[in-house]
């Protein structure tokens, strides 16, 4: 492979009527980002075009269950022969089927080919979503099922009391939505017998934050949640006329407020619902 990793490639092979039926399996490494299928379809149609020297006639998105996919059709051969192949990502490999033949028997042999390709089915145990690894910050208190690992840096606000904080950010990037986490300690002058009153004082202060930099923040839905004990609220909000969408979760205990965010385009956040669903209810308040 190009990053140098080595694996093993189960690949099966029939001839037929002067054409070639294959069919390969190739797992899905650790260091793949599994949460972007689009971008590893992308590489994968890269690669096989380049491998076979193939020159690309047609390439559509197909779907198969829940697994992305794309069908491609090209010429080898100076054109003397045609290419069809169907490959498929899943969290736990890559799945391709393919006919290869000369292009005139490719084009009388048409409805088999597509009886062929029609007929590939995953198990479900292919499809469910590979887990990331949990990262976990003992020191700010939380673990989180991040897409991918998370940068911390630290920064210094001004609390709605006045009183000086240092803040712990995380922010995971992707090519679809930005998770960010923040973590700001409690002072000791808060009164943290009303956890209610202090989660809406944190959300005030939270909205106007973001207003400051994004003007016509505008908060669209509001979730009461539990977490462990611990009073939560979702909020959502749109920004820049709703071309932007932002999700959030909140928490207030005792020792620090967690703020779970993810945002980006709105087209990009639904897509991405189900994957931000996942990341905001891995999400955990370690023993305080």
């Amino acid at each position: 492979m190009e990053d140098g990793q080595s694996f093993t490639l189960s690949s099966f092979e029939a001839q037929f009527e002067s054409l070639t039926y294959l069919a390969e399996v190739t797992p899905v490494l650790p260091s793949v980002d599994v949460f972007d299928p689009a971008k590893q379809l992308d590489n994968w149609q890269q690669e096989i075009l380049a491998t076979t020297g193939a020159k690309l006639q047609k390439s559509e998105e197909i779907q198969l269950a829940t697994s992305r996919g794309r069908e491609i059709k090209a010429s080898v051969q100076g054109g003397q022969q045609i290419f069809r192949n169907r490959f498929y990502f899943t969290p736990q490999a890559f799945y391709s089927i393919s006919v290869l033949g000369a292009k005139t028997s490719m084009q009388t042999k048409n409805a088999q080919i597509d009886r062929f390709l029609n007929s590939f089915r995953l198990s479900p145990r292919q499809i469910a979503p590979r887990r990331t690894p949990l990262f976990t910050s003992k020191t700010d208190g939380f673990a989180v099922q991040f897409p991918v690992k998370p940068t911390r840096t630290e920064t210094i606000t001004t609390l709605e009391n006045g009183q000086k904080a240092t803040l712990s950010v995380f922010k995971a990037p992707t090519e679809a939505v930005n998770y960010v986490i923040i973590v700001t300690p409690i002072d000791s002058s808060v009164d943290v017998s009303d956890p209610k009153a202090q989660l809406n004082a944190y959300e005030t202060g939270l909205l106007r934050s973001i207003g400051t930099k994004s003007p016509g923040a505008n908060v669209q839905k509001r979730t009461e949640l539990q977490l462990d004990g611990f009073v939560g609220r979702e909020i959502k909000l749109s920004l820049l006329k709703g071309e932007l969408v932002t999700r959030g979760r909140i928490y207030f205990t005792p020792k620090a407020f967690y703020s779970v965010g993810a945002g980006g385009s709105k087209a990009n956040v639904e897509k991405q619902a189900a994957q931000i669903n996942r990341v905001f209810d891995s999400f955990r308040i370690l023993p305080q």
